[in-house]
């Protein structure tokens, strides 16, 4: 199958974890003395090393500053080199309905203009995954002006002191890696598959239907071209593509979170271009069945491709339900692997009867029988055309920026 180019995303550092603020290394009260301690204060901009929530061990390096218009703008930098940008305020109003959206950045108007993927990670934080984002952050530095741009509203915000403070976080992270033990090399995604029959084409069709996906047309594994993921089927639905890849549950060495790494994995060795997404938390049902969804974004020399994936765990398999196209299809993917996704929630409520599932293997393990059954969570989606609920008021328009840089309402401190 020969899709528009998508380039990986790493999702290293806890979004969620990033916004809801760990702990300062220098400033660590949760016991114990933090593995690296560094501290950043550059032309306005506060921060430093940062500690996971056990106090002792490094999660990233950031930088903050507040605006006049009481947001919070931070930059974070992972030792795998992987960037986000946060923006938090007491004003936002998210929560886990609120959808993922897309913003669009721009420095100084034309220095910078591109799309990414954005992560409610929060009720008051929205993170954007930048990836590497080398370019992106020489513009940061050399310009005077950045606009976020969400579905509701558009902020602004001066890049007063980002020449000195930027490459204060290279800095950190370069000494964090001169301290700290050399990192992992990533789990190798090779495993073996056993031969094994995935989900028929019927019960393929019954699922799609019932997810309100009516006028597609299923193509079998022996009939995708260029297949380079090892899928079951594929399908198209308008002028989007959609697919599932399957492996066996009881696949020696197998998890959830190993089967999205290597699914993902997959997606990076086919792909190319500036990479935005986001993985949730699996959702573990009765101790065994597991749902979790993904969001993948690549911007190409010439255009952008938006992946929106659904991966569940069952009694047999581990799928990978996937529907993919350009970005301006992104509500038409995200609302059909939404729409599978509810009917399978709805497939994984209590058992009838009231009875209680039997134990067995958890979402990390093999061997287990019978049919998708959970534990009596409902999960409602939100619908595709949902957006979050942002403030209306102040930050919009860009009227409400810290034109000054060092003058605004700045709680990290004036600079050097």
């Amino acid at each position: 199958m020969n899709t528009a180019p998508l380039k990986k995303l790493a999702t290293t550092v806890s979004l969620l974890a990033l916004a809801s603020g760990t702990a300062m290394a220098q400033d660590n009260t949760a016991g114990g003395e933090p593995e690296f301690a560094y501290a950043i204060d550059a032309a306005g901009w506060r921060g430093g090393a940062f500690t996971r929530p056990d106090g002792t061990t490094f999660s990233h390096c950031g930088i903050g500053r507040q605006y006049q218009n009481g947001i919070t703008l931070l930059f974070t930098r992972t030792r795998r080199e992987e960037t986000n940008l946060v923006l938090l305020s007491d004003q936002f109003e998210m929560n886990e309905q609120t959808p993922a959206f897309t913003v669009r950045v721009q420095v100084d108007e034309t220095a910078w203009d591109e799309t990414y993927p954005a992560v409610p990670a929060g009720a008051t934080a929205l993170a954007i995954p930048l990836g590497q984002a080398g370019g992106l952050i020489e513009q940061l530095r050399g310009g005077t002006a950045m606009s976020i741009r969400t579905p509701l509203v558009a902020f602004e915000f001066a890049l007063s002191g980002t020449f000195n403070a930027l490459p204060r976080l290279e800095e950190c992270i370069a000494a964090a890696n001169e301290a700290l033990p050399p990192l992992p090399e990533p789990e190798s995604a090779d495993i073996e598959v056993p031969e094994f029959q995935g989900m028929t084409r019927d019960s393929l069709s019954s699922l799609l239907s019932a997810a309100g996906l009516d006028e597609v047309e299923i193509v079998p594994a022996e009939q995708i071209p260029d297949d380079d993921l090892g899928l079951q089927y594929a399908w198209t639905l308008g002028p989007i593509i959609g697919g599932l890849q399957q492996l066996p549950r009881n696949t020696e060495g197998l998890s959830m979170e190993r089967f999205m790494e290597r699914f993902i994995g997959q997606i990076e060795e086919r792909c190319s271009g500036e990479f935005g997404a986001r993985i949730t938390d699996s959702v573990v049902l009765q101790d065994r069945y597991a749902i979790a969804l993904a969001e993948i974004q690549c911007a190409g020399a010439e255009d952008t491709s938006y992946m929106a994936s659904t991966f569940v765990l069952d009694d047999n398999f581990y799928s990978a339900f996937f529907h993919e196209g350009p970005l301006e299809n992104v509500d038409m993917a995200r609302g059909a692997s939404g729409a599978i996704a509810a009917v399978i929630r709805r497939l994984a409520g209590p058992p009838e009867g009231g009875q209680s599932t039997p134990s067995g293997p958890g979402p990390g393990d093999g061997e287990a029988d019978g049919d998708l059954s959970g534990g009596g969570t409902t999960f409602d989606d939100p619908s595709a055309g949902d957006t979050p609920d942002l403030p209306p008021g102040d930050g919009a328009d860009g009227d409400d920026a810290d034109d000054t840089g060092d003058t605004g309402d700045d709680t990290s401190g004036q600079g050097n």
